[in-house]
């Protein structure tokens, strides 16, 4: 009885504001998490990219020269393709890193009582961010890719194709990439053929560029949606513990790597403090600003 007095004496005189990371420790705790988990995620959306490049047959590619368009049943495919890859394979990955910093950030706000505070990645929050990130990662492939290989078809170096072998051949290792990097890919073709290389020597050179630009843009990716999904675990994490009565008057500050890679929108948010549920003035609740953006947040509380 006289060891739980002292040791809940001890608690009760600890400071009242809690801060539960500093800045350099927020930004390298998130590093550590990206830089162990990007490769597994980067598989897996060249593995998407993968299966929507095989739905390209050479009866689809002939359709898409008779029209100079992307067909639809090809872009159908290639949206339940990337439906099916989310519920069944990035989803998952997305989750476990909600899931990773919601557990961390519990595991620092117990540090600051003698209590047990759980995270809860079944609640209806995060259930609800899940599916609004999974659906506008869906949009966002499929318009992007559908744009890029729309750009293919409409590009001066398609206009001589009458093969849908050679055409098939030519839109597969465009599958997944951007309309700027597919253009970046056709001009490329078109310097290769000026300079009077063969075909096959064209296709397998192309082919290494596209891939070069599919390894980047899928980095961009992982790196995006895991960081996404930290700063959220993290944020509902904090809810939770203040709904429950762990902490109460919850402020976020957002964290910037402050160095010579940080862009201009995330070095004016460096340092902004606001309430734990009101926006930033970029109008988010956490990090991420943009693609491949390594921002975090810390969190300062009053402990109850």
């Amino acid at each position: 009885m006289l060891y739980e007095a002292v040791e809940q004496a001890v608690f009760a005189a600890r400071p009242r504001v809690v801060v539960l990371d500093d800045r350099l420790t927020a930004l390298a705790v998130l590093r550590r998490y990206l830089d162990a988990e990007e490769p597994s995620f980067m598989r897996l959306v060249r593995g998407l990219w993968r299966a929507q490049a095989a739905a390209v047959t050479p009866k689809m590619a002939e359709w898409a020269l008779s029209i100079r368009d992307l067909p639809a049943a090809l872009a159908d495919e290639w949206f339940a393709l990337a439906v099916e890859f989310w519920e069944e394979k990035l989803g998952p990955e997305v989750g476990k890193a909600a899931q990773a910093a919601g557990d961390r950030t519990a595991r620092r706000v117990n540090e600051t009582r003698k209590q047990a505070f759980t995270f809860d990645p079944t609640g209806a929050a995060i259930v609800r961010w899940m599916t609004e990130s999974g659906a506008e990662l869906i949009r966002e492939l499929s318009a992007t890719q559908t744009a890029g290989i729309n750009a293919l078809l409409h590009h001066q170096v398609f206009m001589g194709i009458t093969s849908p072998a050679q055409a098939a051949q030519m839109i597969k290792p465009m599958v997944g990439l951007l309309r700027r990097e597919v253009s970046a890919v056709a001009r490329y073709w078109m310097e290769l053929t000026a300079q009077g290389m063969a075909v096959t020597k064209i296709e397998t050179a192309t082919a290494k560029y596209a891939a070069y630009l599919h390894r980047t843009r899928a980095e961009r990716i992982a790196r995006t949606e895991l960081a996404n999904a930290y700063n959220h675990g993290q944020l509902e994490s904090m809810r939770q513990a203040q709904e429950a009565g762990y902490l109460t008057n919850v402020e976020k500050t957002w964290e910037t790597a402050d160095d010579e890679r940080t862009c201009d929108e995330c070095d004016t948010l460096g340092g902004e403090t606001v309430g734990m549920d009101e926006n930033f003035s970029n109008g988010l609740e956490s990090p991420t600003a943009h693609p491949g953006c390594r921002c975090s947040v810390t969190y300062r509380a009053v402990r109850r």
